[in-house]
């Protein structure tokens, strides 16, 4: 198709998206959402045109995950989880036809964190603690090829974070306590290797805060 090579269209949606974070930065949803929404058909697109790889497919569950984002933003919920559920689909899908790499396992751990969040925010908790749990087993199995670094070590202490907020939240899973505790034993080691880096004393705060509620 005449003006529609792979590098046109791909660098079409790599443009929409920055329309749309731009607007996004800016507050403006509705306008973010719009850039995204067709910066995914664009990508959807291009698959047509041209067959999928792995660049294609990656792109297009960042771009489900950029509409999730927004519909998540606008408190649509239904649609993020639409949108999130199409993404873990489409990781799914590449690694199943292009094989595990350090990306595609971490692009699946945040597809599931972000099933797990939309599930949660709708108090569906069985959905979530279920979404959060796959997402720590792709971290722990990223970690287990590719070995650790800072980045999968907070990813690692996320998903134990997420699992360790669902107490209180209908949910009675005795789990609690350990990701509770794996979550603080990585933390208290992330943040001595990394003093400046404010995040990690942030997160053993949170956590001091739900162990004083879960005593009271």
């Amino acid at each position: 198709v005449h003006g529609e090579n792979r590098e046109a269209l791909r660098d079409l949606s790599v443009s929409l998206d920055n329309v749309g974070d731009a607007a996004r930065a800016r507050g403006d949803m509705a306008a973010a959402q719009s850039a995204y929404a067709r910066s995914l058909e664009t990508r959807e697109r291009l698959i047509t045109v041209h067959g999928e790889n792995r660049e294609a497919l990656r792109d297009l569950s960042v771009s489900l995950d950029k509409v999730g984002d927004a519909a998540s933003a606008r408190g649509d919920m239904a649609a993020a989880q639409s949108a999130y559920a199409r993404s873990l689909e489409t990781r799914e899908r590449l690694i199943t036809v292009h094989g595990e790499n350090r990306e595609a396992l971490r692009d699946l751990s945040v597809s599931f964190e972000k099933v797990g969040n939309a599930a949660s925010a709708r108090g569906d908790m069985a959905a979530a603690q279920l979404a959060y749990a796959r997402s720590l087993e792709t971290m722990e199995r990223l970690i287990a090829m590719y070995g650790e670094n800072r980045e999968a070590l907070g990813d690692l202490v996320i998903a134990h974070l997420n699992l360790a907020g669902l107490a209180g939240r209908g949910n009675a899973d005795a789990g609690i306590a350990s990701h509770r505790r794996q979550g603080r034993t990585l933390l208290t080691r992330l943040s001595m290797a990394f003093p400046d880096i404010a995040t990690y004393r942030e997160q053993l705060a949170w956590l001091d805060q739900q162990e004083t509620a879960a005593h009271d």
